[in-house]
């Protein structure tokens, strides 16, 4: 794991000016005696949880009570929900792998349809759009584009898709709405402390912000609509039923321009510097674009139709359940044989394995089937190694294809089997 501490662009590259790094228009709010107690929050988890992963919650728990009262349960709700939504876009697509040049909060859009310049990042697959936009975990996640052409041939595909993150960033915002996040703001926090007041005001704001970016790449911009332009694309042709395609003007500058200075700024090329606001122009031009195109295509009925009435339907990932024991160790140099009991219909699986080692590729093995039962082995020739192995199963029925082990509700357990060698 590697991890980049909040402060790490402070003063670098023009981010610093007499007034400070301050991102906030009320100077107040960054009157701290010391920077790092903005991020307070923040290094009391890493701190804690580094330190031991199997730390209670009683600890967060009481922290928030501390310092903030009786206010603190809902403030921790609220920021629970908004900081997942950050990790799992990034997650799901991720133009650049830099985080020097991807700035998600201060979004430099790409363009929706392949550009014919030099694309903002150089290290996103070709064509350089936003359908083309890998996940940074492309092994469980399907790319806008794949995610189209599933849907177009109605493919099963056991990836996660940008319709399912939809469908999560949603969840979590209807559920902050409905319980925590409405009260979060308006509760005055019972604090003894200035500091604590303070802390209270700058979580609520990243707390909002989260939210609107959740409303940004989810709504019509970057994943929904373009999963529709997607399948449209594919199939030469546009809809007379086309959702028409917004700016989202209100959604990119509301509170978030009010709240900061006119710049902000860790470098001097754009992607580093600038404002919610200079980034309209380039949102306004691409759907220009955009509309342009597709005036251009016939209107006509299409499998693009059907499909597109595919993403207006929220679909529970399809549970097929399965029984595994994973092994407890495995011996270098011998094979590792795996099994699972189906106890539904199963017309095939798959073992997918991996060292432990991200520089390494996942390899893939069709499992036997007899009877009920699916077993698999991972040659000796690749447990000879000293790396730790991972590895999960990919299984089909009739009508659907799914992943175990599956995420959980909140997406916090390891969608994977780790084994460790015999010592």
């Amino acid at each position: 794991m590697e991890l980049c501490e909040p402060l790490t662009f402070k003063g670098r590259e023009g981010s610093g000016h007499p007034a400070g790094r301050n991102s906030y228009s009320d100077t107040t709010l960054a009157n701290f005696n010391r920077d790092t107690n903005k991020f307070a929050i923040t290094y009391m988890l890493w701190g804690r949880y580094l330190y031991n992963p199997d730390t209670g919650a009683e600890v967060h728990h009481r922290y928030f009570r501390q310092t903030f009262g009786p206010s603190g349960p809902a403030l921790e709700a609220a920021l629970a929900s908004s900081s997942r939504i950050l990790p799992l876009i990034t997650t799901a697509w991720l133009p650049s792998a830099s985080n020097h040049s991807f700035w998600p909060e201060l979004y430099s859009p790409i363009s929706i349809l392949p550009p014919t310049g030099k694309p903002l990042y150089s290290d996103s697959p070709a064509p350089h759009n936003v359908g083309s936009v890998s996940p940074l975990d492309p092994q469980l996640f399907s790319t806008i584009d794949q995610h189209a052409k599933d849907l177009v041939s109605d493919t099963k595909n056991a990836r996660y898709s940008p319709g399912e993150v939809i469908e999560w960033l949603k969840r979590w915002f209807v559920h902050q709405l409905n319980h925590s996040w409405s009260r979060a703001p308006t509760e005055a926090p019972v604090c003894s402390r200035q500091r604590s007041s303070r802390l209270w005001k700058t979580s609520s704001f990243s707390t909002g912000w989260g939210f609107t970016m959740r409303i940004f790449f989810a709504q019509p911009s970057s994943i929904r609509s373009t999963r529709r332009l997607a399948i449209l694309r594919q199939q030469h042709s546009r809809s007379p039923r086309i959702v028409r395609l917004a700016t989202l003007g209100p959604f990119w500058l509301n509170g978030r321009t009010r709240s900061t200075p006119p710049i902000l700024a860790y470098g001097d090329i754009a992607v580093r510097r600038g404002h919610w606001a200079d980034r309209l122009p380039a949102i306004d031009n691409d759907v220009a674009a955009v509309e342009k195109y597709f005036a251009g295509q016939p209107v006509r009925q299409t499998s693009a139709t059907k499909a597109i009435r595919r993403t207006t339907k929220a679909s529970p990932r399809p549970v097929v359940a399965v029984d595994h024991a994973a092994p407890a160790a495995f011996t270098p140099g011998s094979d590792l044989r795996l099994t699972l009991a189906a106890k539904a219909p199963v017309t095939g699986s798959t073992l997918w394995y991996r060292h432990v080692n991200q520089a390494e590729r996942w390899l893939t093995v069709p499992m036997e089937k007899s009877g009920n039962v699916h077993s698999g082995s991972i040659p000796g020739s690749y447990t000879n190694s000293p790396y730790p192995l991972q590895y999960y199963f990919e299984i089909r029925t009739a009508d659907a294809a799914v992943l175990h082990p599956a995420f959980n509700a909140t997406l916090s357990n390891q969608p994977y089997y780790a084994v460790m060698s015999v010592r």
